[in-house]
């Protein structure tokens, strides 16, 4: 089975929650300055860009994401492209042709996307 990596990349002015901050990224080092390395640090709400909600986002008491199994977001998915996609409603998803999907990935507008 293929791996695909749909991390879209990180950078200043991507889409990002409503009231979430923005991307910054500093460089603290550089080569191109003379420095002997790079070094760089980020900021950044964890809404923004390619990511997953722990289950404790949601469910009170539930555990981070360092409670799941690998083989929970690592296997065949089905992927499900969102018509409206500022805002992903359940009645949107019941239309979809879920199936028997163990993993379910949703695709929303991102302009930077690959």
């Amino acid at each position: 089975m293929p791996l695909i990596d749909m991390t879209v990349p990180l950078r200043e002015g991507m889409p990002v929650w409503p009231g979430d901050s923005a991307p910054r990224i500093s460089y603290q080092r550089s080569f191109e300055a003379g420095d002997k390395n790079n070094v760089s640090s980020v900021a950044m709400g964890l809404h923004t860009g390619t990511h997953m909600d722990a289950p404790k986002h949601f469910i009170p008491g539930a555990g981070g994401m360092e409670t799941l199994p690998l083989d929970t977001i690592i296997g065949p998915a089905r992927v499900i492209e969102i018509e409206n996609p500022d805002r992903v409603e359940a009645e949107e998803l019941r239309g979809k042709n879920i199936g028997g999907a163990t993993r379910v990935l949703i695709k929303t507008r991102n302009p930077g996307a690959r």
